[in-house]
């Protein structure tokens, strides 16, 4: 996996330019210029015998529309046919097939089938703009990921959510949160990380709006500051104001009460 940082070097003549996107070939060079450029990685599944592809090229990736993404991601083309092993990886077995994913591999978004190009340039266009944590994006391309990398990205993860209001991104981030904080319990040196990373892990079903779920798996929580947070959260949404305020005002930490405000 290191050796996509010589690949990098090599990402000029790897790349196609269709009307308004560069296309990169290479997996492991679109990781590379993710990694460097800080940008997340639109993915194309396609195959030269598919006809759904050649009118999605006709009809979204070189019309003009495109222009206005053509710096936000990298974007890479992947031929089943010809990269079967990548393609397994992320399940394409019907094509073309779409995900946005991070440097890290990731896979935050996805649709399967030609349609409409109003699908996914609604996701292109929702995307968040936030810079990853580059830091820790890198300890994961080069497998040098800690149980406190694994925290940092699904907190990242989880407070992306916040910028974007289209449920399907929402969703994906949500689940890649889930996938790191997992790995933290897996990882956890100390019961009290692994703690941490359970709340997280309930905080993520109330984003999800599973407020009831929430609040019975943090009900058998130990008392902590995250356990309050997380029933005044769910109050706050259902609008049971003065439960929240009785959660409220066990909560002494400034930042998570102003994400109640």
């Amino acid at each position: 996996m290191k050796r996509i940082f010589v690949f990098a070097l090599f990402a000029i003549g790897c790349t196609l330019a269709y009307s308004q996107v560069n296309w990169v070939r290479s997996y492991d060079v679109a990781r590379a210029q993710a990694l460097t450029a800080n940008k997340f990685i639109v993915m194309d599944f396609w195959a030269v015998w598919c006809g759904p592809c050649k009118k999605m090229d006709s009809d979204m990736w070189e019309t003009e529309k495109m222009a206005a993404h053509s710096d936000k991601f990298i974007f890479l083309k992947v031929d089943v046919d010809s990269n079967r092993e990548i393609a397994m990886r992320y399940r394409a077995s019907t094509i073309p097939k779409v995900i946005i994913m991070d440097a890290s591999g990731e896979a935050l978004w996805e649709e399967i089938g030609y349609r409409s190009a109003s699908v996914y340039m609604k996701a292109f266009e929702e995307f968040p703009n936030e810079p990853a944590p580059t830091d820790q994006i890198t300890k994961l391309v080069r497998e040098t990921a800690d149980e406190n990398t694994y925290f940092s990205m699904g907190a990242w993860y989880q407070d992306l959510v916040k910028e974007t209001e289209n449920v399907r991104l929402k969703r994906g981030m949500l689940n890649a949160s889930d996938n790191f904080f997992k790995m933290v319990q897996k990882e956890a040196s100390t019961d009290a990380l692994a703690q941490e990373a359970e709340f997280n892990l309930i905080l993520n079903f109330a984003y999800r709006g599973a407020y009831k779920k929430a609040m019975k798996k943090v009900d058998k929580m130990e008392e902590a500051e995250m356990k309050n947070f997380i029933m005044a959260y769910c109050y706050k949404c259902e609008g049971q104001t003065e439960k929240m305020k009785e959660f409220m005002d066990k909560i002494t930490s400034k930042d998570l009460l102003a994400q109640l405000d």
